[in-house]
């Protein structure tokens, strides 16, 4: 095994020591952007700070990205807003091996190279600010065509969804050749295919070119068991891929870890 690149090293701040302690949502929130503007004062920033608010939404990742969001923007700094969802590809593409297939909804949903090239990079420090929030409408699978926008110099960019932590590690790409296929029992992809899937050639993992960067990030840890009571049934299915996800440990990539099996009483750790 191998580690791409341009892989980060796994954070353990959050994830080493001490406990969890509980936090009210309004709390949390608060805290939680007062640390990004901790760290937009901070002259390496360049006055940007992207933030990964990584869980399930049913968990209440995208309710505290809001949160986060408004708590930012009360001060006077600008915010994007950013969901995943608005980034998955076209429904030809991530339902192409089924409806219900675990490898792709863990890897190949997202549109990582588009996310990062027209939001998270232009977003990042020493970007040209010139971005998009939304790529692809999911209930209607068409293209949005929202005009670009120009953030100004000092922003933070707000970023929730699932699967968000995968580390980009996979096995060599020559071993996968030699032993002719890959951990999913298929075929390993061509280089061609795997950038137009936006998969590794393992078919698991995002590839390191796709994966997104940013400064701070938050995991809502939900047990499998409470992610199959938060899901609505026609969501199931996501409950083995989000198992599979935990065993990657995605809270050890994160600077804070929030106990979110029960959304409305959550506990924090990681956050000062």
């Amino acid at each position: 095994m191998k580690r791409g690149p341009g892989a980060r090293p796994a954070r353990t701040t959050a994830a080493s020591g001490g406990g969890f302690r509980p936090i009210s949502p309004a709390a949390l929130a608060a805290g939680l952007a007062d640390l990004v503007l901790r760290r937009l004062d901070v002259p390496s920033s360049g006055g940007r700070v992207r933030l990964v608010v990584d869980g399930l939404d049913t968990s209440g990742a995208g309710t505290l990205a809001d949160a986060v969001a408004g708590e930012l923007a009360a001060t006077g700094v600008a915010v994007v807003r950013l969901d995943t969802r608005w980034w998955w590809r076209a429904a030809s593409l991530r339902l192409e091996l089924g409806h219900q297939d675990v490898d792709m909804l863990l890897s190949g949903w997202v549109d990582g190279d588009a996310l990062t090239r027209e939001a998270l990079g232009p977003l990042g420090p020493g970007g040209s600010g010139r971005h998009l929030t939304r790529l692809r409408d999911p209930d209607t699978d068409r293209s949005v065509r929202e005009p670009y926008r120009q953030a100004p110099d000092r922003v933070v960019t707000v970023l929730s969804g699932p699967f968000l932590l995968l580390p980009p590690i996979g096995p060599d790409p020559e071993e996968s050749r030699e032993r002719g296929t890959s951990e999913r029992g298929l075929r390993p992809l061509e280089p061609e295919e795997s950038r137009e899937r936006g998969t590794s050639e393992r078919g698991l993992r995002p590839s390191d070119t796709a994966r997104p960067s940013w400064e701070l990030a938050v995991h809502l840890h939900c047990s499998p068991q409470a992610a199959a009571r938060q899901l609505p049934d026609d969501r199931q299915w996501w409950v083995p891929a989000w198992r599979r996800y935990l065993q990657e440990r995605p809270q050890d990539r994160a600077d804070m870890v929030v106990a979110a099996d029960h959304p409305a009483s959550p506990a924090v750790r990681g956050l000062a």
